[in-house]
């Protein structure tokens, strides 16, 4: 993980990590992400991954997505661009206000906090 020297001491990364209230691998893997430009998406994915799905089923008894729920992956059949893609339309329509953002999660079946 390169947190400790040979002497087994904290290294740069080891300080970073130390301070870093998560795992260290994910503190790890959050350090190179923003040093790589891609901190936030990183973020995105780790906060969603840490729940279930954002989804509701239509059905309760469903097991399967919606076409439109689906389709936040694109062509890419990935969860994690999906959750991205998910995080990046709700952040827009949470922006417009509560009615915008409610019609969102709505219109998607996506599990929601607020009232």
């Amino acid at each position: 993980m390169s947190a400790l020297d040979t002497n087994s001491e904290l290294t740069e990364l080891g300080r970073i990590l130390a301070r870093l209230p998560i795992e260290p691998i994910l503190g790890k893997t959050l350090v190179l992400a923003t040093a790589c430009g891609v901190g936030e998406l990183l973020a995105t994915i780790a906060a969603a991954s840490s729940f279930s799905t954002p989804f509701i089923p239509r059905e309760r008894m469903a097991s399967k997505l919606s076409t439109q729920q689906r389709s936040f992956a694109g062509t890419r059949h990935s969860d994690h661009i999906a959750l991205i893609s998910v995080f990046n339309q709700f952040r827009k329509s949470y922006d417009e206000g509560p009615v915008t953002e409610k019609n969102f999660c709505d219109r998607y079946s996506l599990s929601s906090t607020g009232n």
